[in-house]
């Protein structure tokens, strides 16, 4: 009878596990050390991101703290020259305000001289024009500069509005007559008494109306007009014209300072664009509005309001 070897299957069966296990360990070898050099170059990837990041905040950062601390310099510097130039410039129009006082007194005094030849008269007429227009250029811009420095300026006593809306037309009427044109004044007699700037609001029609004038052609027709619409707590006076008009794209400008909207037709006769800029700020010192209503070549209206009841800002 053959003898069966026992131990023979349990070796094979050894080695086969042995061989298996060799080979799953050789496996898993192999995907450790790729999975794990993957990580370490995604590791590594993501670190350098990080410290590239870093470095480019932190650069940007530099910049832009370089450049903030040299536009808040440079904006220190150029509002310092700015109160500077402010300051010249009210120093000198203050000074040229008593010459140009003398002078335009002198011309006045030799206009009223009959013994004159006329034609002198005429001219002299013409050089005490001019120098009250720059006496009132030199005025509003003392004015806005006091205003815009926040000084107190208006000065109020009661008064009728008659008084300074016909006191304002007759400080321009002499250029209206130049052209040919004429003022139509629609003031009701029975108008309350306003607490105001009579002076200031006097240069304020002076000032509306004398554009009127200049932007209206030879011969036209300016009405000042005076009203108490309902509920009547509230002032109304317009000045209206057939002028050029003023283009709707430039009316939103009309009161800005230094601003000159208008057609280009008369563009070379010149403006400091002072002149609105400061009605705007003595209407609204009152606590009253100012706007105007225009279509290009069909004339202008500018319209302000004055409360009547009211206490008004100073």
């Amino acid at each position: 009878m053959k003898k069966v070897n026992q131990n023979g299957p349990d070796v094979a069966r050894i080695c086969y596990i042995v061989v298996f296990a060799f080979i799953i360990f050789v496996i898993w070898q192999l995907l450790y050390h790729v999975l794990f050099m993957t990580v370490l170059r995604v590791r590594a990837a993501w670190v350098e991101q990080i410290i590239s990041l870093l470095v480019e905040t932190g650069g940007a950062a530099i910049v832009t703290l370089i450049v903030v601390q040299t536009l808040a310099r440079t904006s220190r510097q150029l509002a310092d020259l700015d109160r500077e130039k402010e300051a010249l410039t009210t120093m000198v129009v203050h000074d040229l305000r008593q010459p140009l006082s003398a002078l335009l007194a002198g011309l006045s005094s030799a206009v009223k001289d009959e013994r004159l030849p006329q034609q002198t008269r005429e001219l002299l007429t013409i050089a005490t024009m001019g120098g009250a227009e720059l006496i009132r250029m030199v005025n509003d811009l003392l004015d806005i500069s006091r205003m815009e420095a926040g000084q107190p300026l208006i000065e109020k006593t009661v008064v009728s509005p008659a008084e300074f809306i016909e006191n304002g037309v007759h400080d321009v009427e002499q250029l209206a007559r130049e052209k040919s044109q004429e003022i139509e004044l629609v003031i009701p007699s029975d108008l309350p008494k306003v607490e105001v700037d009579s002076w200031r609001l006097r240069r304020v029609v002076m000032n509306i109306v004398g554009n009127a004038i200049h932007y209206s052609p030879t011969g036209g027709h300016i009405q000042v007009k005076a009203s108490l619409p309902p509920p009547g707590e509230r002032l109304l006076i317009s000045v209206s014209d057939d002028g050029i008009g003023i283009p709707e794209d430039q009316q939103h400008i009309v009161f800005d300072k230094f601003a000159v909207a208008g057609n280009k037709d008369l563009s070379d006769r010149g403006s400091t664009g002072l002149g609105l800029t400061f009605c705007k700020m003595i209407v609204e010192a009152h606590g009253g509005e100012i706007w105007v209503d225009s279509r290009n070549r069909q004339g202008s209206t500018f319209t302000f309001t004055l409360p009547l009841t009211a206490s008004t800002p100073r």
